[in-house]
């Protein structure tokens, strides 16, 4: 069946290629493919221009790479007290984001672009934009992606079920306000002393009564980012003044104009730091002693007042909030950022979203940001921007710790915590309190317990704090889950943070040993970016008896898939396993802003044949556009073929550029025959590098790397004669 394949596939294809190759190679015809790429953000971009002269649109743009380490010390783990370090940071990501802006800046202005605001700590600019300005944008090759900046609602789903204006009913009232607190063991944490003392909480959202009880003496430091943008006669600013954007006392605290301003936030700070402990009654949130820096990021439609529906924020405010947390946060002490706020839902990794690279340099700087899942009942999907990697995702459950039926569940979820029926401030007074239910009172008590541990252990770094969290909490798992997540639980958190962890990054379960006799594993490391090389860090643990055996670092190239032994690992490590254990990696990639993929493939000496054993303790790589470690003739017991389906009900061919996987060098461009809507195409590997004229001398393995403007599925399948069957090597792990 296999050269059956082989030989419909031969017939059935046109492979394009550059100028310059053969017209002709095995009696396949060759036809010449487009040489300039279309950007995957222009659809979505041309799409919106279609009802609008303008649109407010966020241009990302590339940077130079951040400098890579030299050895285990990640990015990410720098000591909160460490000032000259963390100054080092913020001032690397300045200095290369402002090189890289001044010379795009000036050439959109010289060419009519109207750009409104740069960020200083991340490669984006605000910019209203017209038809005519996407030729100029599309034909920059410094620009990575041009963003629509979409105003959202407050989450849905959240209503006040009940008020508590009068101080004489609280008794009744006191279990409800305790028990989440409770429920989360805050309780037990706040006994032995940690109750987030030192440090503060950073809240952006609709606004905050600053005069509430709950937060006497609580709030360090203020801020607004409300910009209307061009809808000034639709859309209002909430700003003290009416301003853009201001800093200082009373800046995130204008709740007048309705009585849905300031509600939600001071709910959600409540739960946070909240702490109203000179009553009879007290009313503390999960930080008691923490502090608060509330920042106002809505914005309101005009002439609506009387609900939450009126707000709506944009994600140009979050980043502005997010620019100045960067600058300013550690002068605060500032440990955790809560976002309880999303847009639409998605059911992948979204570390191409706007905030991620924000979120990702907060994160080095040992702050952690906490985002709700979004209120949509859905199982598999979270909202944005709660699929960013490099945030904290949170999830909801109630008093029987039961997943709340609103509450969106799936892989992306990081913790759960309670979020049913949660008492705190409200805006209706300086002593009113209310019950809300929603995931955005489940994300500040994850907010406010990151202060607690680190009032524990002030030298916890943000990823220890995170692992504390995640490892220790009680695992949750349903009939209907394929995962497990856990649900928070404090005081185990606290007392495992200065206990030897788990090695951090994904975990790739499995391999062999190269003393085991049969199957020998590898792992591929791919580097999808067109970017300078990167580092992937590999903690090598042996299974049985468990220890760690070292750390591997593992260079790829841009455009590379590079593929290392075990046997070459432990030589390196000076390690010889057991032949009866299995040996864990767990892959990381600690630089701010890299990504990359891994695989876990096995060779087996007697059948001639590879296996793609990957799995990975979170979803396997939704993105099929870059094709790893195609075999060339090098390989001669295992072709190649890619598999592609068009998605679309339109007619088109795929391109591809290609490079040589071991070091990203550039091998050619090609394009297939014309797909029809709905259909599909096999390609043999080999068919393309004839059409090349490329002769693997010693390029065993080529990456394909997949051009915008084709919708569409693809994957890599390959033939072992050996044992008979084919084999899917798509499937990898995003690291």
């Amino acid at each position: 069946m296999t050269r059956q394949l082989a030989y419909m596939a031969a017939m059935t294809i046109m492979v394009c290629t550059t100028p310059g190759h053969a017209a002709d190679t095995e009696g396949i015809a060759f036809a010449r493919p487009a040489t300039v790429e279309r950007p995957e953000w222009l659809d979505a971009v041309e799409s919106q221009l279609a009802e609008k002269n303008k649109i407010s649109v966020l241009i990302e743009f590339r940077t130079a790479e951040a400098p890579q380490p030299n050895q285990r010390e990640r990015a990410n783990a720098l000591p909160t007290n460490d000032v000259e370090r963390a100054t080092a940071i913020t001032n690397d990501v300045r200095e290369r984001v402002a090189s890289a802006a001044r010379p795009l800046a000036e050439g959109l202005r010289s060419a009519g672009v109207e750009i409104q605001y740069q960020y200083i700590y991340q490669p984006l600019m605000l910019a209203e934009v017209s038809r005519e300005d996407l030729a100029v944008l599309a034909a920059r090759p410094d620009i990575t992606a041009v963003h629509l900046n979409k105003r959202s609602p407050l989450p849905k789903g959240e209503d006040a079920v009940q008020s508590i204006n009068d101080q004489q009913q609280e008794t009744s009232d006191k279990a409800q306000l305790a028990r989440t607190t409770v429920a989360m063991t805050a309780d037990q944490a706040w006994a032995k002393g940690y109750r987030g003392q030192g440090f503060a909480v950073a809240i952006l959202d609709d606004g905050i009564v600053a005069s509430h009880e709950m937060f006497k003496n609580k709030i360090v430091a203020e801020a607004c980012f409300s910009n209307a943008l061009n809808d000034p006669g639709f859309i209002d600013g909430l700003c003290p003044g009416g301003v853009k954007s201001v800093i200082g006392a009373g800046s995130a605290s204008q709740c007048t104009g309705g009585a849905a301003i300031c509600d939600h936030g001071s709910h959600v700070a409540g739960i946070a730091t909240g702490n109203n402990a000179a009553t009879t009654s007290p009313r503390q949130g999960v930080a008691p002693d923490a502090k608060l820096v509330p920042i106002q990021v809505f914005t309101r439609d005009r002439g609506c007042t009387s609900s939450s529906a009126c707000l709506g924020s944009y994600p140009s405010d979050q980043l502005a909030a997010l620019d100045w947390l960067i600058a300013n946060g550690r002068t605060f002490n500032v440990v955790a950022v809560n976002m309880s706020l999303g847009g639409n839902v998605t059911s992948g990794t979204c570390s191409g979203d706007s905030r991620s690279s924000a979120i990702t340099t907060l994160r080095n700087l040992g702050i952690l940001t906490v985002i709700a899942a979004g209120n949509d009942g859905l199982v598999g999907p979270v909202s944005v921007p709660g699929c960013i990697p490099n945030a904290v995702t949170v999830s909801s459950v109630g008093a029987t710790f039961v997943s709340s039926a609103f509450a969106n569940d799936g892989r992306l979820v990081d913790l759960y915590a309670s979020g049913e029926s949660v008492v705190s401030a409200t805006a209706t007074g300086t002593n009113s309190y209310g019950s809300k239910s929603g995931t955005s009172m489940a994300a500040p008590h994850v907010a406010g317990a990151v202060a607690v541990l680190k009032s524990k252990l002030p030298a916890a770094t943000a990823g220890q704090i995170e692992l504390a969290l995640k490892a220790a909490g009680v695992k949750m798992k349903f009939s209907s889950w394929t995962w497990s997540t856990s649900r928070m639980d404090i005081i185990a958190a606290a007392d495992a943070l200065d206990k030897p962890l788990p090695p951090v990054g994904v975990i790739i379960p499995g391999f062999f040993p190269s003393t085991r006799p049969g199957a020998q594993s590898f792992i591929r490391i791919m580097n999808p970016r067109s970017a300078p090389s990167f580092n992937a860090v590999l903690t090598i643990v042996q299974d049985n008896p468990r220890q760690v055996l070292g750390v591997y670092g593992a260079l790829a190239p841009g455009r590379s898939a590079i593929q290392i032994s075990m046997k070459d690992v432990e030589t390196a490590l000076g390690a010889t396993p057991p032949a009866d254990t299995l040996l864990t990696i767990y892959a990381d990639t600690p630089s701010p802003g890299t990504t990359g993929f891994a695989q876990h493939v096995q060779f087996n000496p007697q059948t001639q044949s590879y296996t793609n054993v990957t799995i990975c303790n979170q979803d396997l790589a939704d993105l099929n556009t870059m094709i790893g470690n195609v075999h060339t003739s090098q390989i001669m017991n295992a072709p190649s073929y890619l598999m592609i389906h068009n998605t679309s009900a339109k007619p088109n061919n795929a391109a591809f550029d290609l490079y040589d996987a071991r070091t990203g060098n550039s091998l050619g461009l090609l394009g297939t025959q014309v797909i029809d809507g709905n259909g599909s195409l096999v390609l043999p590997a080999q068919a393309a590098y004839n059409a090349l004229n490329l002769e693997p001398v010693s390029t065993p393995h080529v990456n394909f790397i997949l051009r915008s403007g084709f919708s569409g599925l693809i994957s890599h399948m390959i033939e072992n004669p050996g044992s008979g069957v084919l084999t899917d090597m798509t499937p990898k792990c995003p690291i």
